[in-house]
Order: structure tokens, then sequence, then C-alpha cells
């Protein structure tokens, strides 16, 4: 059950990302990706309606890393792209 778990929560977190970043700029998006780590870490800043539900992840450490999976992807992405 576990593996289910965890899958299911990367991809509600990869699928709401998706929806979030939807017409947003680069910039923007590493905007984002910084605030839901913030969230993560306990902050309380304002989230795109869409992202409201990983505000319940916060207090769940060992969901953390499914939640940030996608997060981390982008940001890899995102730093290759950069070092075209």
């Amino acid at each position: 059950m576990g593996k289910d778990v965890s899958a299911a929560s990367i991809s509600a977190s990869a699928s709401m990302m998706t929806d979030a970043l939807a017409g947003r700029t680069i910039e923007e998006a590493r905007s984002l990706a910084d605030q839901v780590e913030r969230m993560l870490l306990g902050a309380d800043g304002p989230l795109p309606a869409v992202l409201t539900p990983l505000r319940g992840v916060a207090p769940c450490a060992g969901r953390h890393g499914c939640a940030r999976m996608p997060w981390q992807a982008l940001r890899e992405a995102l730093g290759a792209r950069d070092a075209r």
C-alpha cells in the first residue's frame, strides 16, 4: 500500500504543478517552486488555489519527498535549460 500512496502523492503533486504553471513565465515558475518549498517547511504564504491541497502535506514530513519530487524535477529541468 505504501508504494501506491507514494505514487499517488507524486502524481497528484505533478498534476497540480502543471495546472499551476500553465501560462506562467520561467521566473514565475521558479518563484512558485520556492513558495511550495517554503510552505512545506511551515511558512504560511499565498499559493494558487490549485495548490491548496498541498498544505495538507506540510505537517507530514514523511510525505514531503513525494510532494517535492515534481518541483525538484522542474528546478532541474530549468537549470539544465539555463546551462545551455
